[in-house]
C-alpha cells in the first residue's frame, strides 16, 4: 500500500477520535503504524478503512492485542 496514502488515512481516522484535532507522530510512531496496517492489510480480507480504524484506537487507547 502506497506509504503517503496509508499516513493521510491514518490522519483522517484519527480526527474521528479526537474531534478534528491533529494528530503529531514522530517518524518512528508513524512506520510503525503504517506497517502494522499494512501487514494487517497482507492478511486480511477486511477493509482497509477499518483496518486503521483497528489499529488507530488501539494506539489512541494504548491498548494492544
Amino acid at each position: 500500500m502506497e506509504y503517503a496514502f496509508v499516513v493521510k488515512l491514518i490522519h483522517q481516522v484519527w480526527k474521528t477520535y479526537t474531534y478534528g484535532e491533529a494528530l503529531v507522530l514522530n517518524k518512528s510512531e508513524e512506520q510503525k503504524i503504517v506497517q502494522e496496517i499494512n501487514d494487517l492489510k497482507k492478511h486480511s480480507d477486511e477493509d482497509l478503512i477499518d483496518i486503521t480504524h483497528d489499529v488507530v484506537y488501539q494506539f489512541f487507547t494504548g491498548q494492544t492485542d
